[in-house]
């Protein structure tokens, strides 16, 4: 697994086919998501510790997390059913799961917004370095796609902008259940 890990950062497109075919690869796939998920959201919601809210991040993690697993499971979905209804290519779920799963190795880097609750001078060093690895992450996932479909560019973006999509309003949600009622308390 971790060899694929290194392969994928270091943009060898092949692999993505590779562990698409590769019915072993699945769970794998699983657990790299939800490791991602996990940091993703530890690094985003840290800063409600240094406000003495424990039971707020300990849920806003374990619901975050959960949010954003269903997130990239219907994201898979959408490509699948997509794939299958535009461009008539039978693409399985369990194929998208794990070529995008692996790419989804890019969204570890959240686990820096964790430095957001030290103060804003360490946010200004993690912020591009986090920016940078988020587009490296979209290009992987282009490249898994692309990968795993054979499709052309064009189209391969299509897919793509659904991912994009589904994830940006499942971080909408997340955002809302968790900064409304904080918001809420300031008043």
């Amino acid at each position: 697994m971790f060899e694929r890990i290194i392969r994928a950062i270091t943009f060898k497109t092949p692999v993505y086919k590779e562990v698409a075919e590769d019915p072993s690869f699945t769970t794998s796939a699983w657990l790299i998501v939800a490791v991602a998920a996990l940091a993703n959201q530890i690094g985003g919601r840290a800063a409600q510790l240094t406000y003495g809210r424990v039971g707020s991040f300990f849920f806003g993690v374990l619901f975050g997390t959960a949010l954003a697993i269903g997130g990239f499971a219907v994201s898979c979905f959408l490509v699948s059913w997509l794939a299958k209804q535009l461009f008539s290519i039978d693409l399985p779920f369990e194929k998208v799961v794990r070529a995008l799963g692996l790419a989804y190795v890019f969204n570890i880097i959240g686990i820096l917004s964790i430095v957001a609750a030290f103060g804003v001078a360490l946010l200004c060093i993690t912020g591009p370095i986090t920016l940078i690895v988020g587009i490296a992450g979209l290009i992987a996932t282009l490249f898994a796609l692309k990968e795993v479909t054979s499709l052309e560019w064009g189209q391969t973006v299509v897919l793509a902008v659904v991912v994009a999509i589904v994830s940006i309003v499942i971080n909408l949600i997340v955002g809302a259940i968790f900064v409304v009622p904080a918001v809420a308390t300031l008043y």
